[in-house]
This record gives C-alpha cells, structure tokens and sequence, in this order.
C-alpha cells in the first residue's frame, strides 16, 4: 500500500532586505504526489497546493518581505524547473533544517520560570530585583506529538535584538519535541545534563544538540541566562535585553584587556551560580514535581556548553561537585578552556574540550603585527603546551577533540540559519554529537572508555 507523505521543503535560493525567492516541491513517494502546506515564513498565511502534476506544478515564488505586507508573485512553473530545484536540494547549497535525531526515543519539552530570592541580579537589578531565569527541559517522551513546540517562541519579541534576517530563518527551524507529554517509561530514571549557553546565542541555538541527547535517553536542563543571550521572552510577558553586554568594559582603554579579563570571570561567576541554582531545583523537583518526579537520576548529573558556556560548564563542575562530568565546546578565556579556583584546584571530575582548529594568522595579519609566520608557529604551539598541561592537572581524566574544518559556530544550530553547503553542516553537526553523546554515555551512563577511542576512529583527523 502506498502512503502519502505529506511532508514539504522549503528551499531558499536567494534573499535580500527586501525579496526572498522561494522553490517548493514534494517529497514522492511511489506515484502518489501529497498536498504541500508552505508556512510563508514569518507570514501566518498558509499557501495550500494540490499537486497533480510534480513536473508542471514545481513552482518558483518571489516573496516581497519588505514591511508587513507579503505579496506573493508567481514566476513561472515549467519542466527546467526541475533541474535546477534538485540541483540546489543535492549540492546541498541551501540547508535550513537540522540533521533528526540519532536515538530511538521521542522528545518533549517544558519551560519552567524559577526566582533565585538569595541573588540580586546585577545586569538589571531594577527591572529584575532578584534574579530570575527561564530553563527548557527537554525529556525523553512516552509519545510522539504531530503538534510540534515552536523552534524559538516569542522570538518576534526580541526583534530589535536579532540581526537582519534572523526572525526569517528562525520562523523556517523547527523542532522534534512535543510540549508538555508525560516521560517515557522506557527507563525508570534518565541521567540528567545542564546546558549553558554563549554569550550572544539564545539556547534554543542548541535545539540539534540537546535533542539528540534526548533521544538517547537523557533529560537535559537547558538554562536561559537571563540579560544574556539575544535576550529572553518569558512566558509571562517579561522581556530583557543583553544588559549583561552593556556593562563590557570598552575596547581602546588602557588597562582594556586586565578590565576584560574581569569581567569575563564575573559574567562567568553568575552563570556558575545560576547552574547550581537549577540544580537544586532539579533536586527539588524530582521530589514532587506533577511531570518529573522521580524520573531523574540526580546521583548522574553532567553539564555542557558552547563558548562562554562551555567555560561555564568547566567552573561550575570545578565548584560544584554534584555534577560529575563536563563538555566545553570551544570555550577560551585567554586560550584556556578553563582555570583553577583562588587555591589553583582544577577539576577532579572527567574533562572534555571539542573545539575548532587554531588559525594561523593571515599575511594582512602578521603585516599588521609585524610577525613572520615562523613566530605565529611558535606561538600556536606555546598556547597548545599551556593547554595540554592545564588539561594533564583534570584528575578525573580530560580529553581534547579538534575537529578539521569547525568554526566557532559549528557547535550550535547557528549554521543552519545561513546559507551554505547543507552536506558539510549536517557531517559537522553529526561530529559534534557523536563525541558529545559517547563521553556522557561513558561518564553518567558508566560504558566503557573505549566508546570514546571508537568513536575518534570514525572520524579522521579528530
């Protein structure tokens, strides 16, 4: 028998401040064409197409997005068509959807809103007097919803903080969890992961990552650092900006970088004390929680983040020793991808940092700094030398992956919302989960160290 598959892709081949030119077709299957729903972005209008024909009805739309008016003009529809939709789609040129989780388990989502009374919050003590934080928790469901949560809700609110077409990408991104659904039974209790996100990136940023570990059966704890980020939209109707960014002391000064180095470690310092924060929220709500009670395995708590977070993700493990392991994706403070405390203890728990390759410094660039390339070298490898002895002092074991051809961005959804060859992105991303999932599946779900060895075989250069 031959199903229907009603499912549709949107594919953006050109895009402006003022036009987007749009190719939609069907997904195939046997000779049965579905009706194609395309969503207009960022429009509420739904454009329904029965498709009789896929030959004659591929079609090329020319969407004006300029203002709030959406004029949709119909170029033409015509068999050559073809050709270049698939050229497009298989060259992978335009890529605006995540590669689907890995694991077997489907995904659900909630959003808790939690006030910390003890903290004053010191980015916005006058909108927010006691620090506030919004934390997405993403769990292993007993169900599969076709009525998915919304990639990035109250995004519209945030608006004047996104860049030019960033609300046209987001409203494109979907994700895999329902919202609200009761746990899966497949497990009694699900291991549990924080998540810290970077200092400009919002945490929905991450959904790729923090379903995949989902879907293997983990819950994950994604916090929203409040003035951080692209801001927050609370579900009851607060919004904030990065005024945590407004406070950066301003490049240029004398005593610039020392001021920096300050603050970074301060920024730092609040996001180390809202993860132990959540933490004993988690706590708390294993206890008597109406969705999550006692369906988290608190005695196996791991922590990872991106940039800044993922600096956060080592400091927090250093000072709070509830969380027995933790992931850095290529977070640097100074070329460190973490510090010792005052006393200059360093972690006891299991240590990884994944990160992009160093660069070495263009022609314009060593010109600019009056550096021959042999100095560049020797430089490279004296911060690689503090690395590697810093990383040797992680009593609990550390490991270091460098993955060819990553860049600071690779390690959030980040990539997807831009143009670009959507094979590499999906390979990358792919990277990126695979070592992520096999260090917490040896260091919370106790299997063996060599799943991590044989997961860097099945990726050359790593």
């Amino acid at each position: 028998m031959v199903q229907k598959d009603t499912s549709y892709r949107p594919i953006v081949l050109f895009c402006d401040s003022k036009f987007l030119l749009v190719c939609i077709y069907a997904r195939m299957v046997g000779n049965v064409f579905s009706r194609v729903d395309l969503r207009l972005l960022n429009s509420k209008k739904i454009l329904r197409i029965k498709w009789i024909d896929f030959l004659k009805n591929i079609s090329l739309y020319l969407i004006e997005i300029n203002g709030a008016k959406k004029e949709i003009i119909k170029l033409f529809a015509a068999i050559p068509v073809v050709a270049t939709l698939f050229l497009f789609s298989s060259c992978g040129i335009i890529w605006t959807k995540f590669p689907a989780a890995s694991g077997h388990l489907p995904i659900a989502r909630q959003t808790y809103t939690w006030t910390d009374s003890s903290r004053t919050d010191v980015w916005n003590d006058s909108l927010t007097p006691q620090r506030k934080l919004m934390v997405q928790v993403w769990y292993p469901a007993a169900t599969t919803s076709h009525h998915y949560a919304p990639y990035f809700p109250g995004y519209k609110k945030l608006k004047k903080q996104l860049v030019k077409g960033e609300g046209l990408a987001i409203s494109a991104m979907h994700t895999q969890a329902s919202e609200g659904v009761a746990v899966s039974t497949a497990k009694s209790t699900y291991p549990v992961i924080l998540f810290s996100h970077g200092a400009n990136a919002p945490t929905f940023y991450y959904t790729s990552l923090v379903e995949d570990l989902v879907s293997h059966g983990f819950i994950v704890a994604a916090i929203d650092h409040t003035y951080e980020g692209k801001g927050q939209s609370f579900p009851d109707g607060l919004v904030t900006q990065n005024d945590s960014e407004k406070k950066r002391p301003k490049s240029g000064t004398s005593d610039y970088e020392a001021q920096d180095a300050i603050f970074f470690k301060a920024r730092v310092n609040v996001r180390v004390e809202d993860v132990s924060f959540v933490l004993d929220k988690l706590h708390s709500m294993n206890a008597g929680d109406p969705l999550l009670a006692g369906k988290m395995d608190m005695e196996h708590v791991g922590i990872f983040g991106h940039s800044i977070g993922g600096v956060t993700a080592a400091q927090a493990t250093l000072r709070d020793k509830r969380i027995r392991a933790a992931i850095n994706l290529d977070g640097l403070t100074y070329a460190r991808p973490l510090y010792p405390d005052s006393a200059g203890n360093v972690l006891t728990q299991p240590f990884m940092f994944i990160t992009k390759p160093f660069q070495r410094m263009t022609e314009k660039e060593l010109a600019k700094g009056n550096k021959t390339h042999e100095q560049d070298e020797a430089e490279l490898k004296e911060l690689l030398n503090r690395q590697e002895v810093l990383m040797r002092k992680v009593t609990g074991g550390s490991y270091r992956v460098t993955i060819p051809g990553a860049t600071h961005t690779s390690f959030s959804d980040e990539p997807y919302l831009n143009p670009g060859k959507g094979k590499a992105k999906k390979h990358m991303t792919t990277t990126i989960r695979s070592f992520t999932l096999a260090f917490f599946n040896v260091t919370l779900n106790d299997q063996p160290n060599s799943l991590i060895g044989q997961t860097a075989t099945g990726y050359s250069g790593c």
